[in-house]
């Protein structure tokens, strides 16, 4: 009896990681906040609780955290940003690739970007419901997913503004998938890959 109870463990354990897997896109492109090529000292990394592997960034505002990494192929890539949001003064940032257009461009960022906002219905800014929760977003409006405009791929450089102190910053996915929801495929979740 033992031996079956600790088997049906196993089994639903690798039943819930590979749910977890096959919510991702093939082409996902999946970045830890913390693992930035350049971190101003205006930018921190904090431990949180529920953020993959256990970190978060947390940037003031105007404060430009910068990454590399490598984008495939041109074409539309679609954006997906995990925060923790505290309140409604804590709860947005800017995002943009160089070289890369922004889609919808926020003129109001220190640099061409787009900007992660959590919007009236999402996760965490609903009558009656927390904020603090970690949750995926991809823009302005429910609904709406901010893309880039990317002319090759190869080589790239992105780069996060911090728009509003407190907002934690744990994980960006990039995918060419315009339909993928983030917020409903990985349920609030951290993507892994």
């Amino acid at each position: 009896m033992k031996k079956f109870l600790v088997l049906g463990l196993v089994l639903s354990l690798l039943m819930v990681a590979n749910v977890a897997m096959a919510a991702l896109p093939d082409d996902a492109i999946i970045i830890e906040a913390e693992n930035a090529v350049k971190i101003p000292s205006n930018v921190r990394i904090v431990e949180k609780e529920g953020a993959s592997g256990g970190k978060a960034i947390d940037a003031d505002p105007n404060a430009i955290v910068e990454y590399e990494f490598e984008i495939p192929s041109p074409g539309n890539w679609y954006v997906w940003v995990r925060l923790f949001c505290p309140s409604g003064d804590a709860d947005s940032l800017y995002i943009g690739i160089d070289g890369a257009t922004p889609t919808p461009e926020d003129a109001k960022a220190p640099r061409r970007a787009a900007r992660i906002y959590s919007a009236p219905g999402d996760s965490v800014n609903t009558n009656g419901e927390s904020w603090n929760v970690w949750f995926w977003d991809a823009g302005m409006e429910k609904g709406a997913t901010t893309y880039f405009r990317v002319r090759r791929g190869g080589p790239a450089k992105m780069y996060i503004i911090g728009r509003e102190s407190g907002t934690l910053i744990d994980q960006i996915l990039f995918t060419k998938d315009k339909d993928y929801n983030a917020e409903v495929d990985l349920q609030g979740g951290p993507a892994a890959k």
